[in-house]
């Protein structure tokens, strides 16, 4: 797996503004096909029923509600936002090929243009990480939620990705570096009181770490970006770089590569 041409990591809080808003959609598909079955693991948390509404905000490439829409049909309706037209789009496009009957549209999460009541579940995830506030989001998903429904949030917190390293300096910083620009890069630690605060009630948080493979966690971790940053900040020089990536690539080749990825999943209801 590589970060296709075009990505630029913090670009993901205004996908539109990007150099190449295609790129984001092609990350977003390589991430959805890594994670897939922890993806839908999460369903069950949600007690998804034929029959019901679901929102899902910040829907991206469209992966959620094409899942869901065969959980909730036929009578069941899905529904979902982004802040991104390209994302909008894309997710349109797919569920027409996929012959599921959704409404797909662009909106800020922090104003979500549906009615009080309008759904029985709603998720939403790595995205309050890149919000301006996510209280106010978590508070607009409880207002169209109908009274006992649910929603659950799913972010990372980058500050606990971890790497078997014999440089453990170099990967600190570029840790630190990589996540410039997320405006909440422990976002997973703090659902739980971003949950309670926008009154949600039986709020229950649950950790979520998983190791995978070099290629992958290269690019979860937005590695590049991040030397590249710390480069500019004179904290790294490319040679220091490189030789960090040949370890990790021989640690890849013989077996050994342990690199562990860090994140939350947190389930409200509303009263």
């Amino acid at each position: 797996m590589t970060t296709p041409p075009g990505f630029e990591p913090v670009g993901m809080s205004n996908v539109d503004a990007a150099a190449d808003p295609t790129a984001m959609v092609s990350y977003l598909d390589q991430m959805a096909a890594a994670v897939g079955d922890r993806r839908r693991a999460t369903y069950q948390l949600l007690d998804l029923r034929e029959g019901q509404r679901f929102l899902d905000v910040g829907c991206g490439a469209g992966e959620v509600l094409i899942d869901v829409a065969r959980l909730v049909a036929p009578a069941g309706r899905v529904s979902g936002v982004d802040l991104a037209e390209t994302m909008v789009e894309t997710t349109r496009a797919r569920l027409r090929a996929a012959g599921i009957d959704g409404d797909v549209g662009q909106a800020d999460a922090h104003h979500l243009p549906f009615d009080d009541a309008s759904f029985d579940r709603a998720r939403i995830e790595r995205v309050l990480q890149h919000v301006e506030d996510p209280v106010t989001v978590l508070a607009e998903i409880r207002r169209v939620l109908v009274p006992s429904g649910m929603v659950l949030a799913v972010d990372p917190n980058h500050e606990q990705a971890d790497v078997a390293t014999a440089d453990v300096e170099t990967w600190r910083v570029l840790r630190r570096r990589s996540v410039e620009g997320v405006r909440h890069p422990r976002a997973g630690l703090h659902l739980r009181e971003w949950l309670v605060a926008a009154g949600l009630v039986d709020v229950r948080l649950e950790p979520s770490a998983f190791a995978t493979p070099w290629p992958l966690f290269r690019t979860m971790t937005l590695l590049d970006k991040g030397a590249e940053n710390a480069i500019a900040a004179r904290e790294l020089t490319r040679e220091q770089f490189e030789r960090w990536l040949q370890e990790q690539d021989a640690r890849h080749a013989t077996g050994t590569f342990a690199g562990i990825l860090a994140g939350y999943r947190c389930l409200g209801t509303k009263l």
